[in-house]
């Protein structure tokens, strides 16, 4: 199936508010790009309106809760941000066993906080499938001793596929944090993307830009660019 955005709404903002995170449970393409000139025309924030600080939740939701029944979502032209969470995926959680395509989609100023909270702007679960192209992570924070991933995180087994996109400004903030742009518990592909400005800050920390699961599978081809990361 597949969800389209009214003329109407191009270049506005959904607010959530006290609704919460938007629950995906079905295999769906979601298309904010009204007029399909491959640019986002749709935010969706988790703020209850312009210039509010009330955020409670996520942006999005990708899980159908089994486990053993995947679904597919592909996410195309939408701007999901402002979202705050305890735990795991500030602006988009991508269920256990779950495929989550991004589509020039942009994934700002999320935030997840906890010990050994994972993915500020997004988590994808274990045997998750995250694909993100042509797409936007920037200025996503996740906090606490322990955190990982302040742009993106993945659980064991799962895959993370970067084309095209910038991951910058993100961070983990808190001892032992690791991958203050990515962190990968599981197999990582990142190609022509640029990652740059993101920081691990806290004792023992480290990764600034990317840090995998006991130097996991990782991949960089094709013009990939990390740099002015830092870590501590």
């Amino acid at each position: 199936s597949r969800i389209e955005f009214a003329a109407e709404l191009s270049g506005e903002t959904i607010y959530l508010g006290e609704r919460g995170a938007l629950q995906v449970t079905t295999s769906v393409v979601i298309d904010g790009d009204i007029d399909d000139d491959g640019a986002g025309d749709v935010t969706i924030s988790a703020l209850s309106r312009a210039g509010a600080d009330d955020a409670s939740d996520r942006v999005m939701t990708i899980d159908d809760g089994l486990a053993e029944i995947g679904i597919d979502v592909t996410l195309e032209g939408l701007t999901l941000r402002d979202g705050v969470t305890l735990f795991d995926g500030g602006g988009l959680l991508v269920g256990e066993g779950e495929a989550a395509t991004l589509i020039g989609v942009a994934v700002l100023s999320n935030e997840t906080t906890g010990a050994g909270s994972d993915g500020g702007g997004i988590y994808a679960d274990e045997d998750a499938a995250l694909t993100v192209i042509g797409g936007e992570v920037a200025d996503n924070v996740v906090s606490g001793p322990r955190a990982r991933g302040g742009g993106i995180a993945t659980g064991a087994f799962a895959s993370l596929l970067v084309q095209d996109s910038e991951i910058r400004g993100n961070a983990t903030l808190g001892s032992e944090g690791e991958g203050g742009g990515v962190y990968a518990a599981g197999a990582a592909r990142i190609e022509r993307s640029e990652i740059s400005g993101n920081a691990t800050v806290g004792q023992d920390a480290g990764g600034g830009g990317i840090a995998t699961f006991r130097n996991g599978p990782l991949t960089v081809v094709e013009n990939f660019d990390l740099k002015i990361n830092k870590g501590e």
